[in-house]
């Protein structure tokens, strides 16, 4: 648990209720749903904003905007639970922030600040505390920090201006039908990622990358593909939705050490 189950455990005990009962959880999925705001920042003349909670889950944006042309961009992800005595506690929420700071540097955009991150996550949290679903239930409250570049470029260089979101949506299980076995397959044919590239950064990008695999894939019936490493194909590098872990023939738990791989902070728990 990161250092918010305890700066918001008193609030949410007064404001949180059961109203999303265990058929309705299930009933979430692993999609978006409205909640009451999320949280932007905006950097301009080399400082970020002190944000504002924002009800209207829209952004407009320049035609120009850096985001569209150049890709600079990424996000993390993680989960708020509520507890059985009625706290929410936040996983990994510090190590997000670490990795969002490497891949910042990596794409050249703003650090965010480690105060204005969690500052960020708590007021999230606290506006939409109700939306976690109850303890025991499956489900969670997914928040996702993501910068984007927003200046006006057309010459290709780091854009001059950004902004910062927090969102939150409850959400079910990832797979309809739980933690269960499903099928994997095989990327013989492409890449996610290269050496020296930005596999190890959250980009955005990145996952582009797996759209048209992952299309073909679901279309033979895997859920979830395995790449390879991107030099000689004979190495197993990561899924396309997460690390890649084995338990060996002697009991050792074994993971694939990459350049090209987004370091994972679940593994890493």
């Amino acid at each position: 648990a990161s250092r918010h189950d305890t700066s918001i455990s008193q609030q949410s005990v007064v404001i949180m209720s059961d109203k999303k009962d265990q058929s309705t959880v299930k009933n979430l999925g692993f999609g978006y749903h409205d909640v009451d705001c999320h949280v932007r920042y905006e950097y301009k003349d080399g400082a970020w904003s002190n944000g504002e909670e924002i009800s209207e889950p829209f952004v407009t944006l320049h035609i120009m905007s850096g985001i569209f042309h150049y890709g600079q961009s990424l996000f993390e992800g993680f989960k708020a639970f509520k507890t059985r005595d009625g706290r929410v506690l936040v996983f990994k929420a510090d190590s997000c922030r670490k990795r969002m700071a490497d891949g910042c540097h990596r794409l050249a955009i703003p650090e965010i600040p480690k105060e204005m991150f969690h500052s960020a996550i708590d007021r999230l949290i606290k506006r939409n505390a109700h939306h976690v679903p109850p303890f025991g239930s499956g489900g969670a409250l997914y928040i996702r920090p993501f910068v984007f570049a927003t200046g006006r470029q057309l010459v290709l260089d780091p854009s001059p201006t950004y902004i910062f979101i927090v969102l939150a949506s409850p959400v079910g299980d990832y797979y309809k039908d739980g933690v269960t076995m499903i099928k994997g397959g095989v990327v013989e044919d492409f890449d996610r990622a290269a050496p020296f590239g930005v596999g190890a950064a959250k980009a955005a990008g990145n996952y582009a990358a797996d759209m048209l695999p992952a299309k073909e894939g679901k279309a033979k019936g895997f859920p979830i593909l395995l790449y390879l490493d991107p030099i000689q194909h004979k190495f197993v590098e990561e899924f396309s939705t997460s690390n890649f872990i084995a338990i060996d023939k002697n009991g050792v738990y074994v993971t694939p050490k990459s350049q090209s791989i987004l370091p994972s902070n679940t593994n890493a728990a």
